[in-house]
Order: C-alpha cells, then structure tokens, then sequence
C-alpha cells in the first residue's frame, strides 16, 4: 500500500490544510513467494456473508421463504465453502458472484438486501486503488501549536 496527501487547499484563518488521502495497492513479486497468476484455495467469503445476512439480518419471519431460495441458488450456482481461485481476483481482480444478481431479483419483493458488492464482484482491494477515505482538515499549528497534526474535521464533519 501507498498513500500519497494531495493537498486542496488551506485555511489560514483556522490555520488549517485540507487534504485527501489517496491509497494505491501494488502487487509486489519481489516480496512475495509466488505469482498474481498462481491459484490458491480460499474461503469463500461472499458466501460466509450472506450466510451472516441471512442469519442475523433476515427477519425470521422471512427466513422460512429465504432460506429455501438461498439453499436452491447455492446449488444451482455450484458454491462450495471452499473456492479455488487466482492470486489477482482473490486481492486485485476480484471474480463475480454470480448468485447475488439472481438472489437480489428474487428476493426483493419480501426483502430490502444492501448492494453486498460493487458489480456483484468480490476482491479484498477491488475497487480500491487509487481511492480516498473523504476529505481531511487538519490543524497545522501555526498559532497554536498545541493543535498541530489534530484533525478538525473529516468529511466536512
């Protein structure tokens, strides 16, 4: 990971900088015993999560019209607990979950489900790179140096 502070702007009067944080994730072969390439055995996150949804997040009086449907879906769409896949869609690629487009379609007129992956698509930095966590404003210390290195606010909050 790396981060770089682009810099908005400052604010003399409050004796602030404003920044964003932007993150880059880089695969490094140099420090790694293998390949993007090689496949690797995982568990099957997306799964465990909406295991997790439809556990504790379902009302119970749905469960008995869910549950069925989930136990279909996991079958027709093959999903094991354990998934072979690539170095790269595991951390950078991500691969689709297939289930969650159909799951979504047919549970939505009992269940209100959040959008559990951008483009139904799992990777632990997918989506990530080059991103920011919101805008900081952080007090510089000129006039109080008390205050130097104190965030005022963080997403204009």
């Amino acid at each position: 990971q790396s981060r770089k502070k682009e810099i908005i702007g400052w604010d003399e009067k409050q004796g602030t900088v404003q920044y964003k944080d932007v993150k880059t994730y880089v695969f490094q072969p140099d420090l790694s015993v293998g390949t993007q390439e090689e496949m690797v055995y995982v568990v099957n996150a997306p799964l465990l999560g909406i295991a997790k949804i439809a556990t504790e997040k379902i009302s119970r009086i749905i469960q008995p019209l869910f549950m069925p449907i989930l136990s279909s879906l996991l079958k027709h769409y093959k999903e094991e607990l354990i998934v072979k896949r690539m170095v790269r869609q595991i951390l950078f690629d991500g691969y689709e979950v297939r289930l969650l487009k159909d799951l979504s379609r047919l549970v939505q007129p009992f269940v209100k489900l959040p959008q559990l992956l951008p483009n139904n698509t799992f990777g632990l930095f997918y989506g990530k790179n080059d991103t920011t966590s919101g805008i900081f404003s952080v007090f510089t210390g000129i006039g109080d140096s008390s205050k130097f290195t104190i965030v005022n606010t963080w997403k204009n909050k």
